[in-house]
């Protein structure tokens, strides 16, 4: 796997063994990590003090992109699509045999 996790060109070699075969291949690759960028208007927030069972409190933050590059934000204890991947993901866990023993 090649993450770049900074912002500067990268160059990397990745090695990798094909099943059935002694051969060793090498990739080059080369990328780019991108350090995303957020900014809060205010920078912080107070919340006031709130009455016990009132049914609500209400405060605005805006959350900018000051980047060209489009961002996406989620929540994944909201996001139904992650969460139904996830349990997916658990399910297959279930069915694939483990590896040989080495």
């Amino acid at each position: 796997m090649f993450t770049p996790t900074v912002d500067k060109p990268l160059v990397s070699k990745v090695s990798f063994k094909c099943k059935d075969n002694a051969k060793i291949f090498v990739l080059n690759v080369k990328g780019q990590g991108v350090n995303y960028q957020v900014d809060f208007v205010p920078e912080s927030l107070k919340l006031g003090p709130v009455l016990p069972y009132s049914t609500s409190a209400i405060a605005t933050i805006e959350m900018r992109n000051p980047m060209e590059i489009p961002i996406e934000v989620y929540s994944i204890d909201f996001d139904k699509q992650y969460i139904e991947e996830e349990d997916i993901l658990k399910r297959l866990d279930q069915f694939i045999p483990p590896p040989p023993p080495a």
